[in-house]
């Protein structure tokens, strides 16, 4: 689980952890790329996950949070230059408006990060208003972003907060996979409606993140 990615000459004005300079994801990519990981679908995670099949050991699904422009502009061309693909859950609109621009990039798909629900409003985990809508009103929201990220592939909480409303209106909205900010690995029998993710951060050296890997 990556987020927002910046350069030298293009600073944000804050930095945290969830910002990592392209010089430290270019390492990155290019370890996973010199290993020779396997990056599965989401239909083959979904099949693994139901005892289905198996996948290679070396196996990992890189995916960014937002949508943020660094990561458009500066972690596409990386993740182009070695080849490896990866997942944008993108958060549709803002302020009730659409805000999705189409980039074009065989090794992208974007995914929903929900409509309009990447808000506070809350009660429960971070205060994401997940918490105080009902099923049909998340089952609303989710088929909207479907509709214009063209994907039900995979979705990812907002806030990472997640309900037993939200988990039916995953099911509901045919969902495959939806992802929470828990940290952990995909296992066999998990619900697919609420999988971990190991979080990468910004100052991480490389071998902290071959250990996270697993390797």
């Amino acid at each position: 689980m990556y987020h927002y990615v910046y350069t030298p000459d293009d600073l944000p004005k804050t930095i945290n952890t969830n910002y990592i300079l392209d010089s430290k994801l270019e390492e990155q990519l290019k370890y996973l790329k010199e290993q020779d990981f396997y990056f599965p679908s989401y239909q083959e995670l979904s099949a693994y996950i139901k005892g289905e099949i198996d996948l290679p050991k070396k196996s990992v699904i890189l995916t960014f949070d937002d949508g943020q422009k660094g990561f458009l502009k500066y972690g596409i061309p990386l993740l182009e230059k070695y080849q490896i693909p990866a997942t944008s859950f993108i958060i549709v609109s803002q302020n009730g408006k659409e805000k999705v621009k189409k980039y074009a990039s065989e090794y992208i798909t974007f995914q929903s990060h929900s409509y309009d629900m990447h808000k506070g409003g809350g009660n429960i985990g971070h205060g994401g208003i997940i918490s105080a809508l009902n099923m049909e009103q998340i089952k609303e929201d989710l088929l909207k972003a479907q509709n214009i990220v063209e994907n039900t592939e995979a979705f990812a909480y907002p806030y990472g907060d997640v309900t037993v409303q939200g988990q039916q209106a995953i099911q509901e909205a045919e969902i495959l996979c939806a992802f929470t900010t828990e940290y952990g690995k995909v296992k066999k029998g998990q619900d697919p409606t609420k999988l971990p993710r190991v979080r990468v951060l910004g100052e991480s050296s490389l071998q902290s993140y071959i250990a996270s890997l697993g390797m």
